[in-house]
């Protein structure tokens, strides 16, 4: 059980992380540890909890990061449409 909880405390230092690539890897990590059918009840409920956390977090910087590709098309399309103004 220490095994576990010490490897939970290090997944879920991943929620911090701002970057997706972490999180999705303590996600797919999390998953694996329920797949493996090695953990008590305890185990499995609290790598669940993790996990939909993790999953949560991976939705977040997915949404930001299309946010920010919305914003860029939107600002690069506006620029677009300045130049074709001056090309007449």
């Amino acid at each position: 059980m220490a095994e576990v909880k010490e490897r939970l405390a290090e997944l879920s230092r991943a929620l911090k992380a701002k970057d997706y690539e972490p999180v999705e890897a303590a996600l797919a990590e999390s998953v694996e540890m329920l797949r493996s059918g090695d953990l008590t009840l305890a185990e499995s409920v609290a790598v669940y909890e993790l996990g939909l956390k993790l999953a949560a977090r991976c939705e977040e910087l997915l949404r930001d990061a299309e946010l920010r590709v919305s914003l860029i098309d939107s600002e690069f399309g506006s620029m677009e449409s300045e130049d074709e103004d001056d090309a007449f």
